[in-house]
């Protein structure tokens, strides 16, 4: 099971992202996890990537000097869009997803209006033959906050952790629960197309 399917679905509000979180099994965040000076760019990242079940892929393009622009299908064929970056903090790498909202998204102005884009990072394991990356697991942070409150600015609505911090304590609380037991999930590995 990928990432997305434990930890992200592409939605484009904070709403319905929180509603998609207990399927989906994201932290959600309403600041990134980097600032201009972590922004890593590395090219070996450009291009498609697929689990080895082929049933999803995951394509990575050059959007600008310090941005990718992903497209994530999975395996019905539906598709979302986001703006991703990746971010070096200390040794560990990042990539930090934002949704792109799509212009065939139908709803009305007003509803748009309430649209919340927000956050969300992968542990970057590797960037070679294979892209190897990790989620923080949502059951864990909310446990984890819950018991220690005052850690990490957040609130939790609809029984779902929503991260409110600003991005030097996201940056401190991702790299320093690495190598905390179950903080983060298992190894999703993909491979490049050739």
């Amino acid at each position: 099971m990928s990432p997305f399917a434990r930890a992200y679905r592409p939605v484009f509000a904070l709403a319905l992202l929180v509603v998609a979180a207990a399927v989906a099994g994201c932290v959600p965040s309403l600041n990134a996890i980097y600032t201009d000076k972590d922004i890593a760019f590395d090219e070996a990242l450009v291009g498609t990537w697929m689990p080895q079940d082929q049933n999803e892929s995951w394509v990575f393009t050059k959007r600008n000097d310090n941005v990718y622009r992903l497209v994530y299908t999975d395996k019905e064929g539906k598709y979302g869009v986001f703006d991703a970056t990746l971010v070096k903090l200390g040794d560990a790498r990042f990539l930090d997803l934002t949704p792109v909202e799509e212009p065939e998204l139908q709803q009305n102005a007003l509803w748009k209006w309430h649209l919340t884009p927000t956050h969300t990072w992968l542990l970057v394991e590797n960037i070679s033959s294979s892209l190897q990356l990790r989620a923080m697991n949502p059951n864990w942070a909310k446990e984890y906050l819950q018991n220690h409150p005052h850690e990490l600015e957040h609130v939790i609505q609809h029984d779902r952790v929503i991260i409110t911090a600003e991005t030097e304590a996201i940056q401190k609380f991702a790299t320093m629960h690495i190598n905390t037991q179950q903080a983060y999930g298992d190894v999703y590995s993909l491979y490049k197309e050739e």
